[in-house]
């Protein structure tokens, strides 16, 4: 991976326990996505779900969830994938800013590994080309990365761009990371 692009807290929840968080996303040949999360800080304070399995799940932005929106640039059409650390993931397609859409049920599941060190937690996050926005093996894409990480009281949500005055990932604003 490249150099990292770090995520930001957004001020209505801050996470004082965690004191740096990177993310960063990249194409490769074959057309698929590969994203990595690093976060540094006092896990022992934050609730980082354990492995479990590889199952599709909703709802996981509700606890500790890695996120990344994807776009192809210059349409409102994109693609939400939520990875947690326990295994699960979720994917979503919208037709524009919030209006959902039929996405397969029997698409290619990520590939999610995660690890935790002395310093911090780290997940990685593969998507197969038959997850992605149509044509987005031949267009620049626009990606938000982003995360929602669960402490003993509260949620933060760390994001590359925080673009209004409430969390929301799903901002056509946030997606400012472009892959040529």
């Amino acid at each position: 991976m490249r150099d990292m692009n770090r995520l930001f807290n957004h001020p209505t929840t801050p996470t004082p326990a965690i004191h740096r968080f990177e993310a960063d996303a990249r194409r490769l040949a074959d057309g698929s996505l590969a994203f990595i999360y690093e976060l540094r800080g006092e896990l022992s304070t934050l609730q980082i779900p354990p492995r479990r399995d590889d199952s599709r799940v909703d709802g996981l932005w509700q606890h500790s969830c890695f996120e990344a929106f994807v776009a192809v640039q210059g349409e409102t059409a994109y693609r939400e994938f939520n990875f947690s650390p326990s295994g699960q993931w979720a994917a979503y397609a919208f037709s524009d800013y919030r209006q959902a859409e039929a996405f397969p049920l029997s698409l290619t599941p990520p590939v999610i590994n995660s690890a935790f060190s002395a310093e911090g937690f780290m997940l990685s996050a593969h998507l197969a080309p038959n997850t992605l926005p149509p044509d987005s093996h031949q267009q620049p894409l626009r990606v938000g990365l982003s995360a929602v990480i669960e402490s003993c009281d509260m949620l933060g949500y760390w994001a590359l761009h925080h673009t209004t005055q409430r969390p929301d990932f799903h901002h056509p604003e946030s997606f400012i990371l472009i892959l040529p």
